[in-house]
Formats: C-alpha cells, structure tokens, sequence
C-alpha cells in the first residue's frame, strides 16, 4: 500500500483550510481589541506590587478570556511578549469591568 500523496490541488484545499481554522481563532481576538484604540473604551492604571498582566485581565473582564484582555493591553501600551511590569508603571487598560 502506499503512503498517501496529495495532488497540488488537495495542498491547496488543506492550506486553505488551514488559514480558515487560524483565522477564526483570531477572531475573538481581534473583536475584543476592536481594531483601534479609539474605538475600545480605556482607563489608565497603576501597576501594584505583585500585579501581573493576567491578574489586570481577569479585573477588567472577569469573564471573559484573559488571554485576549492580556493581548489588548499589550497592544494598546505597546509591550512585547515576556515584557515586565513594574510597580508605579501606568498602564491603559480596557475600561470594561473597571
């Protein structure tokens, strides 16, 4: 029996299928942060000691998904993955549930 080949078309189908599958799980993502800052509703914030990012997250939308909170404040203060937050930094933060 031989291996399983795909044809260039089947390739095709799969990538296609692939980029579908990413892009709706992007997509709540996105929809939490808006497209733009203006659009979203925020507030400014204090970092305390022994605040991290997930714990701001899970303040400003205890139900929700904090990963998509986390990446929305990331973005509105322009921070990088693994970036450190410090006691006395001001953060914008979402104003939902503030």
């Amino acid at each position: 029996m031989h291996g399983s080949r795909l044809t260039r078309r089947g390739r095709v189908v799969v990538a296609a299928l692939w980029m579908v599958l990413v892009a709706l799980a992007a997509l709540p993502i996105v929809q939490y942060v808006g497209g733009t800052s203006a659009e979203v509703e925020t507030v400014r914030v204090e970092v305390q000691p022994g605040d991290t990012l997930w714990q701001l997250a899970r303040e400003v939308d205890p139900d929700g998904d904090p990963r998509a909170v986390v990446d929305a404040i990331m973005g509105l203060n322009g921070l990088t993955s693994g970036a450190d937050i410090r006691p006395g930094d001001t953060l914008t933060v979402p104003a939902e549930g503030r």
